[in-house]
């Protein structure tokens, strides 16, 4: 977005490619912490929620 790759006139196919990255490491860490203590407060554990990631539909691999 920033870099004006992807805009408003993006196709489906632009969007699919964007793979946005945190490339800041304070940054990084301040994300890291608010999405862990979101997750704590919600009672999900780190692996619950990559499970969760991995599999959203409850698909087994």
């Amino acid at each position: 977005m920033i870099s004006g790759e992807i805009n408003a006139s993006s196709s489906p196919e632009d969007l699919k490619r964007f793979s946005p990255r945190i490339t800041d490491f304070i940054i990084r860490a301040k994300v890291k912490k608010q999405m862990l203590d979101d997750l704590a407060r919600k009672g999900i554990t780190v692996d619950e929620a990559k499970n969760r990631i991995e599999r959203p539909w409850g698909e087994e691999r």
